[in-house]
């Protein structure tokens, strides 16, 4: 029997307020039932870019945020805005959080932060960060100082996360 592959790429632009906003949906599907994509690009009067992932099986959306901010910063910011930063608890988030951004996964902060020796935790209080995917070498806690992690389609962790600034910050809503 052949089956085939049905993929349907719906683009929409609206303009409110003077703003306009693009949102291009991807519908994929998956067994019988299909994995919702959404990424959303704002004005260009904006100075954030919003990505986001999410299906109805995977409860996350991800925002990814420009700017320059400490980790501490964006963490507070994701909590204003979103619900904090990113977790990534299984290699399928860590997957979707890779193609929802494409190209742009580039130095963001994640949620990640060192609990004290080897065990690292997610900022949003869901408890040890089981899954990891660390770049060759890491965590290496270089200078005996590197408390918090960053994303490059795999991880780092990053001294001075108070001080130092990545041009970028993947943020979470946590749907229910």
């Amino acid at each position: 029997q052949d089956k085939y592959l049905l993929l349907l790429l719906l683009l929409l632009t609206i303009k409110i307020n003077e703003q306009t906003t693009q949102i291009l949906i991807l519908l994929l599907p998956v067994g019988s039932l299909y994995e919702r994509h959404r990424v959303v690009a704002e004005s260009q009067k904006s100075q954030k870019t919003i990505i986001s992932s999410s299906s109805c099986f995977f409860p996350q959306q991800y925002h990814l945020m420009d700017g320059s901010r400490t980790w501490s910063d964006a963490r507070s910011f994701c909590r204003v805005k979103y619900t904090d930063l990113a977790t990534v608890n299984n290699m399928d988030d860590g997957r979707r959080l890779v193609d929802a951004l494409g190209s742009r996964v580039t130095h963001t902060w994640i949620g990640l932060r060192r609990a004290g020796g080897d065990r690292w935790m997610w900022s949003d209080g869901s408890g040890t960060a089981h899954f990891t995917k660390w770049l060759d070498g890491e965590p290496n806690n270089s200078g005996g100082d590197e408390q918090c992690g960053e994303f490059d389609v795999t991880w780092n962790d990053v001294i001075d996360c108070s001080s130092k600034k990545i041009k970028a910050t993947v943020c979470h809503i946590q749907k229910d």
